[in-house]
């Protein structure tokens, strides 16, 4: 049997008693009192680590590069026409547009973009969600298991610019800032098709 001290005579007793055999006192209660206090203190305490933890860590993602938005002057409050026109401002050239299933698209002639070609550029918008996308031709021979030296300083760029990506896989890599997200991947494991898209979507703001 162990002993502890009554919290209000400060004698011993039982740990197992309900009231101390000195002064009456209900230690029972107060024990109980006592380890809901600690608990809340635990839980105040995780809740607060946690809290700390996410700002922490959003402001090592904001120093580490710059946020990901839109190209090219657009914003997602935009109309569609606005957004064409800051397409037009940037030097791309209409090639055709359609809408078809709440999709409407722009797509541009060939221009350069980082310095490459890309002989096509999408706008598209659809319930909200705005994709600007570039397409690069590559060699055939490279794709998700065998990526270009294209695709690998398109990626160092990109990590000067915006730090390293949130997430990276076979010939792909992607960062992810809230509602946007910029993306750099190849379309069928045989390459040939190398994108870089920047993505609004409201669903996740």
């Amino acid at each position: 049997m162990a002993l502890h001290t009554c919290p209000d005579c400060g004698r011993e007793i039982s740990d197992r008693a309900d009231r101390c055999i000195h002064c009456g006192c209900p230690v029972a209660s107060r024990r109980a009192d006592q380890n809901r206090t600690k608990l809340f203190i635990i839980v105040l305490l995780a809740l607060i680590g946690f809290a700390v933890g996410i700002v922490i860590g959003s402001m090592a993602r904001n120093s580490e590069g710059a946020a990901v938005e839109l190209p090219f002057g657009i914003k997602p409050e935009m109309t569609v026409e606005e957004m064409h026109q800051c397409m037009l401002d940037a030097g791309f050239e209409l090639f055709y547009n359609q809408t078809e299933n709440r999709r409407t698209e722009y797509v541009y002639q060939p221009t350069t973009v980082n310095g490459t070609e890309s002989p096509m550029t999408l706008l598209s918008l659809k319930d909200g969600v705005v994709e600007v996308a570039h397409l690069f031709t590559e060699d055939a021979a490279h794709g998700t298991e065998n990526v270009s030296p294209q695709f690998i300083a398109f990626r160092e760029g990109l990590v000067k610019t915006y730090g390293l990506p949130t997430h990276e896989g076979k010939g792909e890599c992607s960062w992810e800032d809230g509602a946007f997200a910029l993306r750099l991947y190849y379309i069928g494991k045989d390459g040939g098709a190398l994108w870089l898209d920047t993505v609004y979507d409201p669903v996740y703001k």
